[in-house]
């Protein structure tokens, strides 16, 4: 939970299923902040110039499972949800 910004549900009734089909539980839920590398594109005077920079994006209704090896993201939820998308 060190990773959250602030906790929304400290006592979630929820868990997910994992790839061997166990079912983890949810410890919490928050709102975390992640940086990510973006493109920054700018044109001046007729030449476009691009530098790779990180920016944070917030994400909200992040879960925290125990027992995960490392962390993933919900690519449809993003997609479907809020409107991440790639290049």
């Amino acid at each position: 939970m060190l990773d959250l910004d602030f906790v929304t549900d400290a006592d979630p009734v929820v868990s997910v299923r994992v790839a061997s089909q166990q079912h983890l539980p949810v410890v919490a839920i928050g709102v975390a902040t992640v940086l990510v590398e973006a493109l920054r594109v700018t044109f001046s005077g007729g030449i476009h110039r691009s530098a790779k920079v990180r920016v944070p994006m917030r994400l909200s209704n992040v879960y925290v499972v125990l027992g995960i090896a490392s962390r993933r993201f919900s690519c449809r939820w993003g997609f479907d949800r809020d409107n991440i998308g790639t290049s």
